[in-house]
């Protein structure tokens, strides 16, 4: 909480839609903060949260599921997800 604002993220998709957030630790600030991704490709938001991995500060990309997805991929993420959020997220939640 830098108190900068909201931090944001333009990727090239021309729809615009909020699909992710990132959300990051900085241990050297000592600070956490959420990143809005706005129209982002999928290969744009693997960037991003290579950014957001690096140093100091560590981040985890949260994906809003739609309707035409089929069930979610298994990515670096997921891969990241304590034992009791991995069970929520089988559940539906």
């Amino acid at each position: 909480m830098d108190g900068d604002g909201i931090d944001v993220w333009r990727g090239s998709s021309p729809d615009g839609k909020i699909d992710a957030i990132i959300c990051t630790v900085d241990l050297r600030e000592k600070d956490s903060e959420i990143k809005i991704l706005i129209g982002c490709t999928p290969e744009e938001k693997k960037l991003i949260l290579a950014f957001h991995n690096r140093w100091d500060m560590s981040g985890i990309l949260v994906q809003r599921l739609t309707s035409n997805s089929h069930s979610p991929q298994k990515n670096s993420t997921s891969a990241r997800l304590l034992p009791c959020q991995r069970k929520l997220a089988s559940r539906g939640r």
